[in-house]
């Protein structure tokens, strides 16, 4: 992909169907904050309070960078979550955030910032062109700490050396 915001990354679609399609970048970490930290932020208080888990952020994508949304695995469903896949759930509602400070929530996930997107019939346009590789996802290409190798480990998911 030309595009230096996408050069090497592994996303993760969230939807994909006739209106477009909308995926989150899951190899480009950008900080760690405990959730209590983050809730406090979205509600306007900054003033940590030191509780709950610490929390990864990923740079998710370059449509709306100031909107979160919490990557997940399924053992946690409240408002605003949406299965996805069997192992990955997204939930868009801040209020995971209070959730995770109080030490409850899912087992695996994490904050993407921003999403990627793309209008009908973009997606399939661009994968013709072959500017994208399909991949099935797996646990360690999603919730995986190590995400300088998550490229590497979807290409070769693929089974083609590119």
């Amino acid at each position: 992909m030309p595009d230096p915001r996408f050069t090497k990354t592994v996303i993760f679609m969230v939807r994909h169907d006739r209106h477009g399609a909308l995926g989150i970048i899951v190899n480009r970490p950008i900080a760690t904050e405990l959730a209590s930290t983050l809730a406090g932020r979205i509600e306007g208080n900054d003033q940590p309070s030191g509780t709950g888990r610490r929390v990864r952020i990923h740079y998710g994508g370059p449509v709306r960078p100031a909107q979160g949304m919490f990557v997940h695995s399924p053992d946690y469903a409240g408002p605003g979550t949406r299965p996805v896949t069997p192992q990955v759930s997204v939930t868009g509602n801040p209020a995971i955030l209070r959730v995770l400070a109080s030490g409850k929530g899912p087992a695996k996930g994490f904050l993407a910032m921003g999403y990627s997107g793309w209008g009908p019939g973009q997606l399939e346009g661009e994968i013709r062109s072959e500017h994208w590789v399909t991949v099935f996802p797996n646990d360690r290409l999603i919730f995986g700490p190590d995400a300088a190798s998550k490229w590497r480990q979807a290409l070769e998911n693929r089974g083609k050396d590119l």
